[in-house]
């Protein structure tokens, strides 16, 4: 047993009769550490293992990057749990490798472009802002997914961030300084993110721009990050406020959801679309919806709902008092112009 470095740690058993008998020493150690005793101050100490089997072919070093990777996977699953690096998972980290290879290509080269997707207000249909998405160039097609997966794989997070933000604010520089109206510009934060030195300094310096409207730019953050790294959000909401509005995406998949937020500085919050997508199905949950929107709005916070492809949809959502809506009934991702064009005309009609 070898110590890698920090909480890492490598096992390497030689006399094992099968692939079997590794996996049952890896849950083994995993048994073992979380069922160590005197932790104390209610704290559980748990372990991730990543298993990998070597063959006459394989060097110490191929071998040593399979168990990692099986450790990101063992961790993706829920932590505290084995994962064996098997064909599947070996197809899987050669795209990894490939969305890696792309994502640092586009970054190098500034292959990146920007889309908007509208937030539209129920009662009118009026566009009222747009979140921004990054989008890569390249040879290979790469969801939203990939990219995030390689970019948080790779430590490349905090770099999409400022070239997000850096981006953005060229494309509608002129629309974000406008006094004349009052659209907000989203960005989601991911964990990564909310810790990275490069994007805190980008987000610090927009917010001493005085020439930027206080508000005319927004920051998003999800529930579950909110909820795992409090302190670092009420850090990040010093620092930015009153430049940036604060929100709260993906919310309501906790039962106490509502209680969590009290004494945040936020000013909405952005429904889950798994909520949205239980309207009019045999799941249908309304009531809770509805139970929801009302104790936000009592906060007095502004309620956005995420996943808005049907007219029914945008119907009971009215009904319960959200005010606004991002979805496919509307709008996917846009560019800038289309953005601008949309801005005046708006979605009337969608709401028929």
């Amino acid at each position: 047993m070898f110590r890698l470095a920090s909480d890492e740690f490598v096992i390497v058993s030689w006399e094992l009769e099968h692939p079997a008998m590794a996996e049952e020493l890896a849950e083994r150690v995993r048994v073992s550490i979380a069922t160590l005793p005197g932790q104390g101050h209610d704290l559980a100490l748990t372990a991730s293992v990543g298993v990998a089997i070597s063959d006459d072919e394989t060097s110490g070093e191929a071998l040593l990057s399979a168990a990692e990777t099986a450790v990101y996977l063992a961790k993706g699953r829920g932590r505290n749990r084995v994962a064996v690096h098997d064909d599947e998972l070996r197809s899987r980290s050669q795209r990894l490798l490939t969305v890696e290879r792309q994502l640092r290509r586009a970054i190098e080269q500034r292959d990146v472009g920007f889309a908007y997707q509208p937030v539209v207000h129920l009662a009118s249909g009026m566009v009222l802002g747009a979140e921004a998405l990054l989008r890569l160039g390249g040879e290979i097609g790469l969801s939203a997914v990939e990219v995030v997966a390689a970019a948080e794989h790779s430590g490349l997070m905090g770099t999409l961030g400022c070239l997000v933000f850096e981006g953005v604010h060229e494309q509608l520089d002129a629309l974000i300084r406008d006094p004349e109206n009052d659209y907000v510009v989203m960005f989601n934060l991911s964990a990564t993110q909310l810790a990275d030195d490069a994007l805190n300094i980008t987000l610090s310096r927009l917010a001493n721009d005085d020439t930027i409207p206080p508000g005319r730019l927004a920051v998003e953050v999800p529930e579950v990050v909110v909820r795992e790294q409090r302190d670092a959000f009420l850090e990040l909401a010093e620092r930015i406020r009153p430049r940036f509005k604060l929100g709260i995406d993906g919310f309501g998949t906790s039962y106490d959801s509502l209680t969590r937020i009290d004494g945040l500085p936020i000013g909405y919050v952005k429904l889950h679309r798994s909520l949205t997508a239980t309207i009019g199905s045999e799941a249908d949950s309304r009531h809770e919806i509805g139970e929801i929107i009302a104790g936000l709005r009592g906060r007095g916070l502004t309620v956005v709902a995420l996943g808005v492809e049907r007219q029914d949809q945008v119907t009971v959502l009215a009904e319960l008092g959200c005010s606004m809506a991002q979805g496919f009934l509307f709008a996917g991702a846009v560019r800038a112009a289309e953005l601008r064009e949309l801005m005046g005309s708006g979605f009337a009609d969608a709401l028929i």
